[in-house]
């Protein structure tokens, strides 16, 4: 299992969070004790000696950059991104209007200042579908330096047509201060998405809409406790949370007319509402603790569809639960509508993103209603462990492989930049985004540090647009249609065989 493991660097700040709310403190565990050491290392380094953490109560990270490491000659480094909110913010703006805004102005600021180097970052729409690959290419072509760093979406980020415009970030001799073993760097998505000792797309503690696509469950604590639920968190954090018991909860809220327009509707009132497709059925692939790609020793990947008969049959009890359950409602108009749904009363549960547009889900901050935030149930009672995938439209960030690139200096900017974030953007996101917005009760933290350790990254999602789009012309159609995945799968095998070749191929040789 590859998971973020984020508990070993966020449970002291979690803990501390409690302290703040005037409540218990907690360990990774979930148990309610005082410690103030990261998880997982018992207060001391492996040698043994107490670990020095920092204001925060996490581990002091410090990159292994020269002291001396200055550019100095107005150098810049070019990174360029989508254009909305949701993808920008975690590159700053001139002008920040909160706490978090602030902290990752002043981390900018202090990059530039130590280094000596100017950043520049600049927009692009072409960034945000398939034009990326035509743009990036040609810009690779003509080698005039537009960009350094391309930041966008992980889906279309990995296409093969610029997978060569891309440099190793495993190769030392061109991205020499980039230290992947610092925990600044994602090391689960590092370990899924390396092959064959090459790595062309990373994500970091820069990254905050990492986090913010994580696919959770909103739940309506006032509705639950009114049909005797009240006690849903002791039930996740008791390792109980399973669909047979979603669903068993789910059966207790009849649907509701609201709108007064004929049958079913958008502005009804339902126990369990989400956005069709992505949201309604991508969560529940990695909740289930189901992969359609695994990694194979030898670094290789191997296809996981054909014969696997729990994925079969959990296509088809995703397909029941939609068309089956009057009191479940799969949305067709936009995931934001189903956040004003949840807020505004007319849902009991709803899967989002854990954040999208911002004024959107700022207006969780006024819900009358109280809620917590929940992992996806787990498959059944065997299941030992719970799993939270990502929406694929959080920022990569790529290294470009051009002479007109410095790619020693862009990587002491990235490692730099992440550490810094590290240091106080990240606790800062905690801060204001994580309490400030969704832990209104105790155990909600724990749940909250429960889910951020439990994600996965799959590397037929990752690779998905190089792979056919795998997952979503398997799991999506048979989840939401009733069709049968292993009759999907055959009509797509030679080809996705072949294109899982030939990328591994490449990788091999390259």
């Amino acid at each position: 299992m590859k998971h973020l493991h984020f508990t070993g660097r966020l449970a002291c700040l979690l803990c501390a969070l409690l302290l703040v709310l005037g409540l218990a403190a907690c360990k990774g565990n979930g148990h309610p004790e005082a410690d103030t050491s990261p998880a997982g290392t018992g207060g001391e380094s492996d040698t043994g000696t107490p670990s020095e953490t920092d204001k925060w109560g996490q581990e002091i990270q410090t990159p292994g950059l020269p002291e001396d490491l200055y550019y100095g000659n107005g150098e810049s480094i070019t990174i360029v991104t989508r254009p909305r909110t949701v993808w920008t913010r975690e590159w700053g703006v001139d002008a920040p209007s909160d706490n978090l805004g602030y902290q990752i102005y002043a981390r900018n600021m202090a990059v530039e200042t130590q280094l000596g180097v100017k950043l520049k970052f600049v927009t692009r729409n072409e960034f945000t579908g398939t034009a990326l690959s035509d743009y990036v290419y040609a810009s690779y072509l003509a080698d005039l330096g537009e960009m350094d760093v391309v930041c966008g979406s992980a889906y279309f980020q990995t296409a093969a047509a610029i997978k060569t415009c891309f440099t190793n970030l495993h190769d030392s001799s061109k991205v020499k201060y980039m230290d992947l073993d610092k925990v600044y760097w994602n090391q689960s998505y590092i370990d899924s998405a390396t092959l064959y000792d090459h790595l062309y797309y990373i994500v970091g503690d820069v990254n905050l809409s990492v986090w913010d696509r994580m696919l959770v469950l909103f739940a309506n604590v006032n509705q639950l406790e009114e049909i005797g639920e009240g006690g849903i968190m002791d039930t996740v954090l008791d390792g109980n949370w399973t669909f047979e018991t979603m669903l068993e909860i789910i059966k207790k809220k009849p649907y509701t007319e609201i709108d007064g327009m004929e049958g079913p509707t958008d502005g009804d009132g339902y126990a369990f509402y989400s956005y069709f497709v992505s949201q309604a059925l991508d969560g529940f692939l990695t909740a289930f603790d189901l992969h359609i790609l695994t990694n194979e020793e030898d670094g290789s990947l191997a296809l996981n569809i054909a014969g696997n008969q729990k994925l079969s049959d959990a296509a088809t009890l995703i397909y029941n639960f939609y068309n089956d359950n009057e009191e479940v409602y799969g949305m067709n108009n936009s995931n934001d509508a189903t956040m004003v749904a949840f807020v505004e009363g007319r849902a009991m549960f709803e899967v989002n993103c854990l954040y999208g547009e911002p004024s959107v889900h700022s207006s969780l901050r006024d819900m009358t209603d109280t809620y917590v935030v929940l992992p996806l149930p787990m498959y059944d009672s065997q299941q030992e462990e719970y799993f939270t995938t990502l929406q694929d439209t959080y920022n990569l960030m790529s290294i470009m492989d051009c002479s007109s690139t410095d790619q020693a200096m862009v990587s002491a900017v990235l490692e730099l930049m992440c550490a810094k974030s590290y240091e106080n953007v990240r606790p800062y996101y905690v801060e204001q985004h994580i309490k400030g917005v969704y832990l209104k009760e105790a155990q909600n933290v724990q749940i909250m540090e429960l889910i951020l350790d439990s994600v996965e990254f799959d590397p037929a999602v990752i690779y998905s647009s190089q792979l056919e789009n795998l997952r979503n012309a398997t799991w999506r159609p048979a989840a939401q249609k009733g069709s049968s995945i292993f009759t999907l799968y055959e009509s797509i095998e030679e080809s996705v065989v072949g294109a899982l070749d030939e990328m591994l191929t490449w990788y091999m040789t390259s």
